[in-house]
């Protein structure tokens, strides 16, 4: 049995900058995500069913200036995304990116 994700960098929503950053300024045009997904694509194959797979993704910011992320959680019956826990009950959920750097 196969299982395919695939989100091939998709923008999903379009933010007024001002709202949401100090820096008016944005390094990456309009049309291109300021995150990069990695990998592109998870594929999962030969999965026993009610087991959990866990596979892990980065962000990396394509900006010159740090950005904060915000990750969506999809609702499905049959998969979750979470972020990883850091320190003590912290998650990177909501975190500032420096430019050019991951974030998991």
């Amino acid at each position: 049995m196969k299982n395919t994700v695939s989100n091939k960098n998709k923008i999903v929503e379009l933010n007024n900058i001002k709202e949401i950053s100090n820096n008016m300024d944005c390094k990456v045009p309009l049309g291109v995500p300021l995150f990069e997904a990695m990998p592109q694509e998870i594929i999962i194959e030969n999965f026993e069913p009610l087991q959990s797979i866990t596979r892990t993704f980065k962000l990396r910011n394509r900006d010159a200036y740090g950005r904060m992320v915000k990750i969506s959680f999809p609702k499905s019956s049959v998969f979750t995304v979470k972020p990883i826990m850091k320190n003590k009950g912290e998650t990177s959920e909501g975190s500032k990116v420096a430019s050019g750097m991951d974030i998991t």
